[in-house]
């Protein structure tokens, strides 16, 4: 080992001597990571990785792993755990992780949830408490479980299989967990076969037919999901069925992503809207539609059906 490797290891040494004297104080512990993070400050060679790991598994990780238990102030613990997301070798780390997603702190809450993705957990009991926390009063809690079904669903076929049978099932009474929910489907799938696309596209169909909510993000971006993410024949044909939605919630997200398919073949249902739906809005919307893919339009029409969901606590960790 050089000299600038051996003075390099020594200071991240230094730094985590420091952070196991840290003793939970919060803001001394988020200064110290900052600075681990820094680490080394110049060129990042492999013997930099191996330094790392080698501190990290002997030093740093016991050292966060301790400030992560009960006993020590929601912030210290949130950090902490957000800071072990990459220690999924570590059974003392994931069970940790687990048990704060039932924490009562909505930071520690949030950090275990964002953390469990990383760590790659999908076990059935995760799997139905990350569901539930997409629900969370806190904004911060359900975004960082969205987070983590974003994440895991594209690499694990049983995320996926749950993200469609919540679909498929009651719709949650908070709308802002089903947008969120939506938001991991639409990651999820992306990349998947047609066979699992048109799973997905019956599933947001569904929810167009029993959504009567207007004020729900979830009601635009599953037709937004429908038309520019999915799209193609698959997409397309499932915002056609969500065209006869009884909610007009459902049958103007099904324009919208009728202006995202760009397929002409959507005119003649979007003339049957234009001259017979019970909302003016939806007859607007679909007149509108009709001339952006007739060319008489060069801008998108947008509906500004939808409002976005009442604002609650944002928590910084």
């Amino acid at each position: 080992m050089n000299a600038q490797l051996r003075e390099d290891a020594r200071r991240l040494e230094e730094l985590a001597a420091q952070l196991e004297g840290a003793q939970g104080n919060h803001p001394r512990l988020r200064r110290l990571m900052e600075k681990i993070h820094k680490w080394p400050g110049g060129e990042w060679r492999d013997e930099h990785e191996r330094i790392d790991q080698d501190v990290w598994n002997r030093r740093i990780g016991p050292t966060l792993l301790r400030f992560s238990k009960p006993g020590y102030d929601p912030r210290t613990r949130a950090l902490a755990l957000s800071e072990l997301e990459s220690s999924n070798d570590v059974p003392e780390v994931v069970a940790e992780e687990v048990n704060a997603l039932w924490d009562p702190d909505a930071r520690v809450r949030a950090a275990a949830a964002g953390a469990i993705g990383c760590l790659g957990v999908h076990s059935a009991k995760v799997l139905n408490r990350l569901v539930e926390l997409l629900q969370d009063a806190h904004k911060k809690v359900s975004f960082e479980a969205e987070m983590s079904l974003s994440w895991m669903a594209p690499r694990k076929a049983v995320v996926r299989r749950k993200v469609l049978s919540v679909l498929r099932g009651p719709l949650f009474k908070r709308r802002r967990g089903l947008w969120n929910l939506i938001f991991a489907a639409e990651d999820g799938f992306g990349d998947r076969p047609a066979e699992e696309q048109q799973e997905l596209a019956e599933a947001l169909v569904s929810v167009l037919m029993r959504l009567p909510d207007n004020r729900a993000y979830a009601c635009w971006i599953a037709g937004d999901t429908l038309g520019d993410h999915i799209g193609g024949e698959i997409g397309f044909e499932a915002l056609i069925r969500a065209l006869k939605s009884p909610y007009a919630c459902g049958r103007m997200s099904a324009i919208h992503g009728l202006t995202h398919a760009e397929n002409p073949k959507a005119i003649p249902f979007l003339q049957e809207i234009a001259r017979t739906d019970r909302s003016a809005k939806a007859r607007d919307y679909a007149r509108d539609t009709i001339a952006y893919l007739n060319g008489e339009r060069a801008q998108m029409p947008n509906a500004n059906f939808w409002r976005r969901p009442r604002g609650c606590v944002s928590l910084s960790i």
